[in-house]
């Protein structure tokens, strides 16, 4: 049986939203269920009501980048694989997409699916591993606060 994934895409360029969407339609082990979002203000007020396993964000949106976007996502709390897109990387470019929160980066003119497969399980992935280590925080801290102290403060 096929593992469902939904990816949510935030492009202002219909026409790469399509080729990105061609190019799930072909992954083999996967039912792919798409959704095309051009505009990032109203992506990030419905983030939380949204359905998807996974996000891709481009950079080139017109009012925002798509480090700004990123980064406002990942300070709203967002733990979903993030997959950066842009039609160039100018050299430090991804290093900004990825310090802003993206789990992994794809150049439009890279799109295969073999490629976008591979990104795709690699973002799922470091996501996990995230919310893994947020998890491991968290419950550290509440072991922590349950114990009693053992240094007396002076």
């Amino acid at each position: 049986m096929p593992n469902a994934l939904s990816i949510l895409c935030l492009d202002a360029d219909v026409a790469d939203a399509r080729r990105l969407e061609l190019c799930l339609s072909q992954l083999a082990p996967y039912d792919v269920t798409f959704h095309h979002q051009p505009d990032a203000g109203v992506a990030l007020r419905r983030l939380s009501r949204l359905r998807a396993d996974v996000l891709v964000i481009d950079n080139g949106l017109p009012a925002v980048t798509g480090c700004e976007v990123i980064a406002a996502a990942r300070a709203l709390g967002e733990q979903r694989p993030i997959i950066a897109t842009a039609c160039e990387d100018c050299g430090y470019l991804t290093a900004d997409l990825l310090r802003a929160g993206a789990d992994a980066f794809l150049l439009k003119r890279d799109l295969s699916p073999g490629f976008v497969q591979r990104v795709i399980e690699r973002a799922l992935s470091e996501s996990r591993q995230r919310v893994a280590q947020v998890k491991l925080k968290r419950d550290a801290l509440r072991g922590m606060l349950k114990s009693p102290r053992v240094v007396a403060l002076r």
